[in-house]
C-alpha cells in the first residue's frame, strides 16, 4: 500500500492499489457519513404576515441608508426593532410620503429604484 493514500478511494484507484469494490465503497461511506454538528445553518425567511405572498425583504432607502423590511407583494413596511406582525405593518406609500414631504401618493415621476433599494445581503 502506498503511504497516505488510505482514506483516499480516487488516489487508490489512480495509483493502482488492488483494492475490493467493498472495501473502496467502505471508504467512501466513512467520508460521507454526515456529521450534524458541522453543517452550516440556512438563514430563515419569514412569509409576509399581512398576506401570505412573499417573503419579508430587507430593503433600504437610497438617501440616507435607513434599512427596513418589506413585502413587496403588498408593500407592507416594518421598522428596525418593530415585530413583523399585521399589528405593526405601515404601507410603503405612506413611508415613503411621510419622507418626501408629501401628501397622498408619492411617486409621481418616482419609481421604486429611485427611493429604495435592497439591502445588502449580511448573511453567510
Amino acid at each position: 500500500m502506498l503511504p497516505g493514500l488510505v482514506n483516499n478511494p480516487v488516489r487508490l484507484w489512480r495509483a493502482g492499489a488492488s483494492r475490493t469494490n467493498v472495501e473502496v465503497l467502505s471508504l467512501f461511506m466513512d467520508r460521507a457519513t454526515p456529521r450534524w454538528d458541522t453543517v452550516p445553518s440556512m438563514p430563515t425567511r419569514q412569509v409576509c404576515p399581512r398576506c401570505g405572498q412573499d417573503w419579508v425583504h430587507s430593503y433600504r432607502f437610497i438617501a440616507d441608508g435607513a434599512p427596513f423590511s418589506l413585502c413587496t407583494e403588498c408593500d407592507s413596511l416594518w421598522w428596525p426593532g418593530e415585530a413583523v406582525e399585521v399589528a405593526h405593518a405601515k404601507f410603503l406609500d405612506d413611508a415613503v410620503a411621510e419622507r418626501l414631504g408629501v401628501e397622498g401618493n408619492p411617486w409621481g415621476d418616482l419609481v421604486w429604484a429611485d427611493v429604495i433599494e435592497p439591502a445588502p445581503d449580511h448573511g453567510a
